[in-house]
């Protein structure tokens, strides 16, 4: 059971880290530029990629991704999985895929809780201040805006990160994944009731490991708060 659960974390673990990486590479830049430019065009583009993703399943999106490879370059990505440290570029052209589906959906919610919660700091009597003072703009987003703003964007991206672990039943099945949602799933048609309460044990001590680090980036991220 242990080397079951292992084979299959590995995997889930690996699209759960790629599909964050992604998704905080694409939410904070585009988050920031929809808040500095509020009600433009640049917003509003934004925007209506952020809504995208939250309306596309990202399912639905992967078989795109997989009909769109085969149509366009006759290639399909590979149906075996292959650890990174036994074939890098194979591993990551069959595991880049999904998670681009799953971090499109994921960058979209933290896209959003960026661009709100940098118009709440933009208002904010600090900024005033800083630009009042003739501080250059870059310097008063970087060092005083952002790192403010980014308490709820971290909550945030902890929470769909633990959610990936063994929420991905489906988009595993569409790129024949075999991780710990689709684990799920078997384990529950089989009535196999030892193994899905080591699953949801797991999952549940992962959502407590990521609320706890989540925490400790609170006081990285914001001086005033400290843990005595």
């Amino acid at each position: 059971m242990l080397t079951e659960i292992a084979s299959r974390l590995e995997l889930s673990l690996q699209v759960a880290i790629m599909a964050t990486l992604l998704a905080v590479l694409i939410a904070i830049p585009l988050g920031t530029l929809a808040a500095l430019f509020k009600d433009t065009v640049i917003d509003h583009v934004i925007r209506v990629f952020a809504i995208a993703g939250l309306a596309v399943p990202s399912f639905w999106l992967g078989m795109l991704i997989i009909l769109g490879l085969l149509h366009a370059f006759n290639w399909i990505p590979p149906l075996t999985y292959t650890p990174i440290y036994v074939d890098p570029w194979k591993n990551l052209s069959q595991l880049i895929w999904p998670a681009m589906a799953v971090g499109y959906r994921y960058s979209a919610v933290a896209t959003r809780m960026t661009r709100s919660t940098l118009l709440e700091v933009f208002n904010e009597d600090y900024i005033r201040t800083a630009r009042a003072k003739g501080v250059y703009e870059r310097l008063v987003v970087t060092r005083h805006a952002i790192p403010n703003a980014m308490l709820p964007v971290v909550t945030v991206v902890g929470l769909e990160f633990a959610f990936l672990i063994g929420g991905l039943v489906v988009t595993e099945q569409v790129f024949n994944l075999n991780g710990i949602g689709k684990l799920f799933v078997e384990t529950v048609t089989r009535a196999d009731y030892t193994m899905v309460q080591a699953l949801v044990m797991l999952v549940a001590v992962f959502f407590v490991l990521v609320n706890f680090v989540v925490d400790l980036l609170y006081a990285a991220l914001d001086p005033r708060i400290r843990y005595g």
